[in-house]
């Protein structure tokens, strides 16, 4: 018998996999001409053979272009239609989307090891 988390849970792999695949949604990192903040999810994203636009601009573009986007800060990432800030939650989506030899790059089953990687990643 499916127990509620079992179905949000479920609910949510389901999510991740229409993310890339049923709905194709582009991806599209935004930062500055440097590996900084973003780097881990511009790998992740690799690493998993993810199509995404890795767009870098410069002080001056970036100023331009903030008054039009929350958060007013760098790095984000549009998915869809949906822009998103924050590295270390961009890096758990990444993580989340991306597999390597058949397995996620964060852990989806296991609360205490993504507990874990996150104390690593959050640091």
């Amino acid at each position: 018998s499916y127990s509620f988390c079992t179905l949000l849970l479920s609910s949510k792999e389901e999510f991740l996999r229409t993310t890339q695949t049923k709905r194709k949604m582009s991806i599209k990192v935004v930062y500055f001409p440097a590996p900084g903040r973003v780097e881990p999810v511009r790998l992740a994203l690799t690493l998993g053979g993810i199509d995404f636009e890795d767009e870098r601009v410069t002080f001056e573009q970036w100023g331009a272009m903030k008054e039009g986007v929350t958060p007013k800060q760098l790095p984000l990432m549009h998915v869809g239609d949906k822009v998103i800030g924050q590295s270390a939650a961009l890096m758990r989506y990444a993580a989340k989307i991306s597999k390597f030899e058949g397995r996620p790059l964060y852990p989806t089953d296991d609360a205490l090891l993504a507990l874990q990687v996150d104390e690593f990643v959050d640091y």
